[in-house]
């Protein structure tokens, strides 16, 4: 006969044996509540986190490229400020269509360059995957009127100068100092642009670099029919804005004395360096807004490895960017020029054009040392060393010394070792300048450094930035014809 007590001890561990079954299922269930089901492979939840993702491995690895600005909530778009300009404004709904595809055209490009900056870490992303999101994205939210009233409050692009460091700097004292420093080169830079030609003596020879190789015959001449976009853009196939980067390509016209003086392309290996012995002028478009016009702007970009010497202003990597902005027919409206730093910005502006009133009031005016020249090429004479702009004049009959390779700006931002040649900031490491230790006060980051496209503060006093696109327009006023 059994036992009594062995067969309450059975009992019992069958009953505690069913609890934990039953625990187990309610802890299975639970868990299965707390994380929803994953959505579907190529819907908008899904493409929003494939996006996001990828940005958090991008800004984890250092990747992620500066050119354009994020926007929150939208990691399929990005946007410049030119496109920004159009967020306040009132758009139709075919205008707001255009800014939004162009904001993801920007991003498209930026993500290409990305991947391959990524490669092996990468793999688990795919262009053609991040092109179908983009679309789903994109025709989820054109259909929305919410997501397009808050895309349009969230795009903005920072500003390039710290107003903490400012503060820090003591910036209204610091100013006073800085402002004696920028008058000092515009006097400086007046003096130079007002000798004769003929008293430019080089230092070592005059060489003179163009890629109006690539030039044909008609060029100059043939006149592309600029369409405009629903919000003004001029529009022109491949082929056309070729032929416009060629008709107004300048010479640039170098003082070499050292290897420091002749252009070549830049790379970064162990260090950011230049390769003479292969010489390239960068090419990239922009545009501007001028009296209610968009206006194409045609940029060209030259690297030197460096700007020699023992003062605070020398270092590693140099390099110029001459602007040209096309009026609505076509012709050069204003030239005006950076160093890749930012610095040294010069206007020249064509004959149709005035200077505004006021700008001598203004806390950094401008330097505007002389009118465009008329006639192509445009010759711009640089001295040894430092590079500075001396001379800026047409010759038609510009023999040419060394011919430059033209390539797209776009390059520059991957194919190197470290992938872009710009770090987290859109500076390239390893150009930093003895100058920043004195000019941090201003707010600009790193200042004398070397910059990518579209980060470029151009004053130390108040804020000007190279692409802003109503920076003509503040400048300068059309004359009456």
């Amino acid at each position: 006969m059994t036992n009594p007590a062995d067969k309450y001890r059975f009992r019992l561990a069958n009953r505690l044996k069913q609890l934990l079954l039953v625990a187990l299922a309610w802890l299975l269930t639970a868990c299965m509540g707390a994380y929803p089901p994953q959505p579907a492979v190529g819907s908008a939840d899904y493409c929003q986190a494939y996006f996001e993702k990828l940005d958090h491995l991008l800004l984890e690895t250092g990747h992620r490229d500066q050119g354009e600005a994020p926007i929150a909530g939208f990691p399929y778009l990005r946007v410049n400020r030119f496109l920004a300009s159009f967020a306040a404004e009132k758009l139709t709904d075919q205008q707001l269509y255009e800014l939004v595809e162009r904001m993801a055209l920007l991003d498209a490009s930026a993500r290409e360059d990305e991947l391959k900056n990524l490669g092996e870490k990468g793999k688990q992303f795919d262009q053609p995957t991040l092109n179908n999101c983009r679309k789903t994205l994109l025709t989820r939210d054109r259909s929305s009127p919410k997501r397009l009233n808050t895309l349009t409050g969230n795009i903005e692009v920072p500003d390039e100068y710290r107003i903490d460091w400012r503060i820090l700097g003591l910036y209204p004292l610091a100013s006073v100092f800085v402002r004696m420093g920028v008058d000092n080169w515009h006097r400086q830079a007046r003096e130079q642009f007002s000798l004769p030609r003929e008293r430019h003596q080089p230092l070592g020879k005059f060489i003179r670099w163009s890629s109006t190789a690539d030039r044909v015959k008609d060029d100059r001449d043939s006149k592309p029919v600029l369409l405009k976009s629903p919000l003004g853009i001029p529009e022109l196939s491949p082929g056309d804005l070729q032929r416009l980067f060629n008709a107004h390509a300048p010479v640039w016209e170098v003082d070499v004395v050292s290897r420091d003086d002749r252009i070549g392309r830049p790379y970064k290996a162990a260090e950011a360096d230049v390769d003479i012995d292969d010489p390239v002028e960068y090419r990239l478009a922009s545009y501007t807004r001028f009296n209610n016009d968009v206006l194409l702007q045609l940029n060209y970009v030259i690297w030197f490895a460096s700007r020699p010497g023992r003062d605070m202003y020398s270092g590693r990597l140099d390099g110029l960017t001459w602007r040209v902005t096309l009026d609505a027919k076509g012709e050069p409206l204003v030239y005006d020029s950076i160093h890749n730093c930012g610095c040294y910005h010069q206007f020249f502006p064509a004959q149709q054009l005035s200077v505004r009133k006021g700008l001598d009031k203004l806390p950094e005016p401008p330097l505007i040392p002389a009118k465009a020249p008329e006639g192509q090429p445009v010759v711009i004479r640089l001295k040894s060393k430092t590079h500075y702009i001396s001379q800026v004049y047409a010759d038609p009959a510009a023999d040419i010394d060394q011919p430059l390779r033209s390539a797209n700006y776009r390059v520059l931002r991957s194919g190197n070792i470290d992938g872009s040649l710009f770090d987290n900031h859109g500076i390239i490491t390893g150009t930093e300048r003895n100058e920043r230790f004195l000019f941090w006060p201003t707010g600009v980051r790193s200042p004398g450094a070397m910059r990518q496209w579209g980060r470029h503060a151009t004053a130390f006093i108040g804020r000007r930035h190279f692409d802003d696109p109503f920076l003509f327009e503040h400048l300068f006023r059309r004359n009456p014809e």
